[in-house]
């Protein structure tokens, strides 16, 4: 599929009707979100090993006045923290916490 993925580009790349800056700039977002959906992916997945404990970064956020939430709210959660990584510094809405 990456492949077909890859000879599609290479077709797009040289067509008249789209400019090369628009190809580019929508070239390089979407390269952007498959890695950060890769990274929250691995960052859900890493939670999980550890059965969302309270010790993981999502363990926390997992059970919120005793209800739980859906997974796809986790898998959005994921993906913030992704994008915040992608595009910050530091992040003003997690605090460290001391054991």
């Amino acid at each position: 599929r990456l492949h077909r993925l890859k000879k599609l580009s290479n077709i797009l790349q040289y067509d008249g009707h789209i400019s090369f800056l628009s190809f580019t700039l929508l070239r390089n977002f979407a390269a952007v979100l498959l890695v950060a959906h890769w990274e929250a992916c691995t960052m859900y997945f890493l939670a999980r090993l550890d059965d969302f404990d309270d010790s993981t970064w999502l363990g926390p956020l997992v059970k919120t006045e005793g209800e739980e939430k859906a997974t796809f709210e986790l898998y959005l959660t994921s993906l913030y923290l992704s994008i915040t990584t992608f595009a910050t510094v530091g992040y003003g809405d997690f605090s460290p916490v001391n054991s």
